[in-house]
């Protein structure tokens, strides 16, 4: 995940990644503590201002919309629905994807990522404006 992440921010410049998480406010510092003690934001070039966390699933696509991000990568297939109809791409990561899940619809807003190899793959193809990683 770090080599992807530093990829994309060489790639797309820091301004443009973000970091969205939900979480309450105990596992924030716990997070925040942690990727500091693993220099996160030094490897990956990921702005520590930019980590955002949310109280709900449904919040990150708020949040999206405010930062007007193009492309989501999430591993929860709830916050996958809650963007396929809103302006942002969403990037479901680690799944083979049981695309059921999913309106019939909403199929073509959603990029399956199984593995980060599969992330960089997509971004070196279509390109993007701005980036976000979730955990």
């Amino acid at each position: 995940a770090i080599i992807s992440l530093k990829i994309i921010v060489e790639k797309f410049k820091a301004e443009n990644v973000f970091i969205i998480s939900k979480a309450g406010e105990k596992f924030q510092n716990e997070m925040m503590h942690k990727l500091k003690a693993k220099e996160f934001f030094d490897r990956t070039g990921i702005i520590i201002e930019h980590v955002y966390f949310v109280a709900e699933y449904e919040d990150k696509r708020t949040k999206c919309d405010e930062l007007k991000i193009k492309y989501m990568i999430d591993d929860n297939i709830k916050v996958i629905r809650y963007l396929v109809d809103s302006s942002t791409t969403s990037i479901w990561f680690g799944s083979t994807g049981n695309m059921k899940l999913l309106d019939k619809k909403y199929i073509n807003k959603v990029v399956l990522c199984p593995q980060w190899k599969t992330v960089r793959k997509f971004f070196e193809k279509f390109g993007m404006q701005q980036v976000t990683k979730t955990y």
